[in-house]
């Protein structure tokens, strides 16, 4: 599986790119449509000689062997450039039947012209109601075929039609009918999309040799119709693509009240919602490319289900965005949205691919693997093997105990002595510290190893790693930090003697960390610090604390900010508990009352505070592995489900809402892998991380919700004392998930503020990706 274009395909898309600009702007579309065939055939003979109609077939069908992504690629600039030519029906649907062929003299009479561009054939299979009702009857030596198709594309224009219908068995065949024989009658009209379709009626007389040989007919059908679902969902995330770069253009040129209107936060952040909505169909439109994955039906349903909730969003934010003129036929963004709305009528709304997604997989029972990574195909031997060594490791390592303070878990990370016993045992392993230098105790893995690593833990079950000391001040005090820290700090660090507290919030500036107030004054040898922070998570079992303080006032207010290391034990320290919404206590208020800090322990130069805490944020924001905990949440509200709720796996209403759950979560999955596989190519986790974090914290938030709402009044009862785990845990239910997942839900409304909330996600995404300033 690639989750990345490969030389070849990137050549492709140029050169279709290429062919766009110079050939296919809208007014020259239009100009197509209004012909005679609805399309061009220069056009169709330029698609055969640069190979495009023999790619999706075999050598030895005389095609060019090309997989599926290759098609994919095709079809994504397809929806970009709104191609009119008759591509699905003819090469995609028609030619890959007619491929399933058994009779080799059957392939060179009808798909080797097709395949060269001289001959056009097109499928009529849409019948009015949903069974086929045509009929082929057997008439002495030969057939009469009767019955009417609808919706036939370029109808008129084709040479032939491969017509469906049931035989005197009631057996699915196919016959290929001259489309202007007499008994073939077609009436032609304009689809939604601008598009010439036509409605025909059959009553004709055919020979054996017309018919279709196929072994198997419903077997070759149900496969040609994957493939080309799996191509539409490809064209469809064309069309999301070129709507958001139509759109995003257009708020950086509208001007209102004297401003870019992607300038305001409204629109800006909606405009990054559509962003990221196409960031996750893009690897689950790669997945459903992926012909040999073990669950590729459920896989391409999972794509067309997502696209089916969110494509047509993406067209009405962009029309909506446009204001009147995205309701003309003069935009481009008129015509995108109406091949949606095509697309999405003839081949499936979201409840019936939700429908086809649960028939495939059994969505009711955990799974050891995440359905979205097909490990054996995304990974190297080397990283696969390590993978087996990262299991093997937590088969060992990971005892019961532990497994059930992080299944019993209420809050954002475990308590303290989980935390540090599983630390004391990765330290020993020497897996503690993947993010550091190898010269100071790091792993030396690769990003893919690092995502295997957290992905496989967190399925595990093994409790997350507290980020403040080794994830985020570690690496900071030895990129930054002078030899005497790294030397003092770097291995009680990973000895977990020292624990750390994040002190970066306060009272008045939360995500705006440029307007902290807490002051740092020079006094000789040490600073006099005076403030407070907020929300310093774990800070009532801290020793240490890394903070951000004011040491100068410049005309920039991030000039000013230095990046200091605290004793906790220091005179003047106080800290305060902030009960959350489930009285877990988690977070807390540190009050600094001339707190004196010796000046060795400044990190890096004064005033440059600002730029090591950004080098520390891309490790908050970025490079966290999020699904791994995400699939293992959701697994156990299907094990809630299972245990109070039964019923609720016969009500389609909440199975549908949890197959949505899963493929966003796929999504996230695909994301997070394809950013790991970008960091192993150079990349920092940079803005990526920004998507990671905006779009996984949400669904941690739909996920734990849907867990509440799974235990209804089983979940009321609040169990007040912490924690829910060891030998002074109290009492619980048969299934300990009914006093968890309320708390869980309460106090994980938290996900999508912390770190940086959603919004300022938002504003960061539509900065520095999208250009919206």
């Amino acid at each position: 599986m690639q989750l990345t274009d490969n030389e070849q395909q990137l050549y492709l898309e140029q050169a279709l790119a290429r062919f766009q600009r110079e050939s296919y702007s809208l007014a020259q579309r239009a100009e197509i449509l209004e012909g005679e065939d609805g399309f061009s055939r220069a056009h169709w003979a330029f698609f055969a000689e640069l190979g495009l109609l023999g790619l999706p077939f075999g050598e030895a069908d005389g095609g060019f062997g090309g997989s599926l992504a290759d098609v994919a690629t095709v079809m994504r600039v397809w929806g970009k450039a709104l191609i009119v030519e008759p591509y699905l029906p003819c090469v995609l649907e028609a030619g890959r039947l007619l491929a399933h062929s058994s009779d080799a003299r059957q392939k060179e009479r009808w798909l080797a012209p097709l395949i060269a561009g001289d001959q056009l054939i097109g499928l009529a299979h849409r019948e009015r109601g949903e069974d086929i009702a045509a009929t082929l009857t057997r008439h002495g030596d030969g057939w009469v075929l009767r019955g009417a198709k609808v919706l036939i594309v370029n109808a008129a224009a084709m040479d032939r039609l491969l017509v469906s219908a049931r035989d005197d068995n009631g057996a699915l065949r196919f016959a290929v009918v001259d489309s202007n024989a007499p008994g073939v009658a077609i009436r032609s009209y304009r689809s939604v999309d601008g598009r010439i379709a036509g409605d025909a009626v059959f009553d004709i007389a055919l020979r054996d040799a017309d018919l279709l040989d196929l072994d198997a007919a419903e077997a070759a059908l149900a496969e040609v119709n994957n493939y080309v679902e799996a191509a539409l969902c490809a064209e469809a995330l064309g069309c999301m693509r070129a709507l958001l770069d139509a759109t995003v253009d257009y708020a950086k040129t509208r001007k209102q009240f004297g401003r870019p209107i992607g300038a305001f936060q409204v629109i800006k952040h909606r405009l990054v919602d559509a962003y990221a909505l196409c960031e996750q169909a893009e690897g689950l439109v790669r997945l459903a490319a992926f012909e040999r994955h073990p669950d590729w039906a459920a896989n391409i349903a999972a794509a067309s289900a997502f696209l089916a909730r969110h494509a047509l969003a993406v067209g009405h934010e962009a029309i909506q965005i446009h204001g009147g003129m995205g309701l003309t036929d003069e935009l481009a963004v008129s015509h995108h949205h109406k091949r949606l709305v095509q697309i999405a009528a003839l081949f499936g709304d979201r409840i019936g691919a939700t429908d086809r997604y649960l028939n495939h997989c059994a969505i009711a029972a955990p799974r050891e693997d995440s359905p979205a990574l097909p490990f054996a195909a995304l990974l190297s031997p080397q990283e696969q093997a390590f993978r087996d060594e990262v299991r093997d490791f937590l088969a060992r390592e990971l005892d019961d105990e532990l497994k059930i303070a992080v299944r019993r878990q209420t809050i954002s990370y475990p308590e303290k002595d989980v935390a540090v016993a599983w630390q004391h045992k990765l330290q020993r392993q020497g897996w503690l510290a993947p993010h550091w230098p190898v010269a100071h105790g790091g792993t030396g893995w690769s990003p893919i190893q690092r995502f295997i690593f957290e992905y496989e833990c967190a399925l595990a079950g093994a409790p997350e790693q507290i980020p403040m000391g080794v994830r985020y001040v570690g690496p900071v005090i030895a990129e930054f930090g002078s030899d005497w820290q790294r030397e003092f700090f770097l291995p009680r660090l990973l000895g977990s003697e020292h624990y750390w507290a994040q002190g970066f919030s306060e009272p008045g500036a939360g995500s705006d960390l440029a307007s902290l107030k807490t002051t740092a004054e020079l006094r000789g040898d040490h600073y006099m610090v005076n403030g407070s922070k907020m929300w310093t998570t774990h800070a009532h079992f801290a020793n240490w604390l890394f903070c951000l303080v004011r040491t100068s006032t410049e005309e920039r207010p991030q000039q000013g900010i230095s990046f200091l290391l605290i004793d906790m034990n220091s005179p003047g320290i106080t800290v305060k508990p902030i009960p959350l919404l489930a009285v877990d206590h988690e977070v807390n208020q540190v009050f600094l009352d001339d707190v004196r800090v010796p000046v060795s322990h400044l990190v890096g130069e004064a005033g440059h505070g600002w730029d090591y805490a950004k080098y520390l944020l891309e490790f908050e924001r970025g490079g966290t592995v999020f699904c791994g905990r995400l699939r293992r949440e959701l697994a156990q509200v299907k094990e809630l489900i299972t245990a109070v709720a039964p019923s609720r796996w016969r009500d389609r209403v909440f199975t549908h809402e949890l197959a949505a759950l899963e493929q966003r979560l796929m999504a996230v999955e695909l994301f997070e892998f394809r950013l790991a596989a970008a960091m192993r190519a150079g990349s920092a986790p940079g803005v990526g991380g920004s998507v990671s974090k905006l779009i996984a914290s949400e669904l941690q938030k739909d996920i734990n919700e849907l867990g509440m709402r799974a235990a209804g009044s089983n979940g009321l009862e609040l169990e007040p004392r912490r924690p829910l785990h060891g030998p002074q845990a109290p009492a619980l239910p048969d299934c300990d998930l009914e006093r968890v997942i309320m708390p869980r839900y309460l106090n994980m409304r938290v996900a999508s503020i912390y770190g940086g909330s959603s919004e300022i996600q938002r504003e960061i995404i539509g900065k520095q990706i999208l250009g919206l300033r």
